[in-house]
């Protein structure tokens, strides 16, 4: 919870100093309020794909038994109605992590999160 959070008001110390910026007139060139809410649902998006990201690579390493260096994740989350939903997901094996039984990674997703993950040998 304190990741996701942190990961949360992070770029949303970006977004309130980037229109902080444009309402005092540091900013060159009109923008629209309908450009705001596009920015600011593409922060809280960005910085919640990261941070999903990271917990449940490290949820996958302890509970999988994986060395965390040998494979990343890569989430795609759309907001709709006020709430994230996670569109895809990727996880990319390196090194000792091709080892790995790509069916045991699907398996796992898809009970987890109901989502069947890609998986990419990089």
């Amino acid at each position: 919870g304190i990741c996701l959070l942190s990961a949360t008001l992070g770029p949303l110390g970006e977004l309130v100093g980037y229109i902080e910026n444009a309402e005092l007139g540091n900013i060159s060139g009109g923008i629209e309020k309908e450009d705001y809410e596009s920015i600011y649902r593409e922060t809280l998006t960005t910085g919640n794909e990261r941070a999903f990201c990271d917990l449940l690579k490290s949820k996958m390493a302890r509970e999988l038994d994986i060395d965390s260096a040998s494979f990343d994740i890569y989430a795609d989350m759309n907001m709709t109605d006020g709430e994230y939903k996670l569109e895809s997901l990727a996880v990319i094996l390196y090194g000792k992590g091709i080892m790995q039984s790509p069916e045991t990674l699907r398996s796992y997703t898809r009970s987890l999160l109901g989502v069947e993950c890609e998986i990419i040998y990089g």
